[in-house]
């Protein structure tokens, strides 16, 4: 991140470059796209190209993180 030269850069559109964040700090799950609903399921999701899409909702964090994968 400190070496910004233009030979370090890389042209590429806002939805290539937003696959590479981070985890944000209020990510409780620990995992991208894992949630635990209000009943304690949890719910896997992820976007593509725009659209969202619900994987579906599972018993245990770790069947969810499978699904998610």
């Amino acid at each position: 991140p400190a070496n910004n030269r233009l030979s370090n850069l890389r042209l590429v559109n806002h939805a290539l470059n937003s696959k590479n964040l981070k985890l944000k700090k209020n990510n409780t799950t620990g995992s991208c796209g894992i949630r635990q609903r209000p009943s304690g399921r949890w719910a896997a999701h992820m976007q593509v190209d725009g659209k969202h899409i619900t994987i579906g909702t599972f018993d245990t964090k770790n069947e969810a993180i499978a699904a998610r994968a």
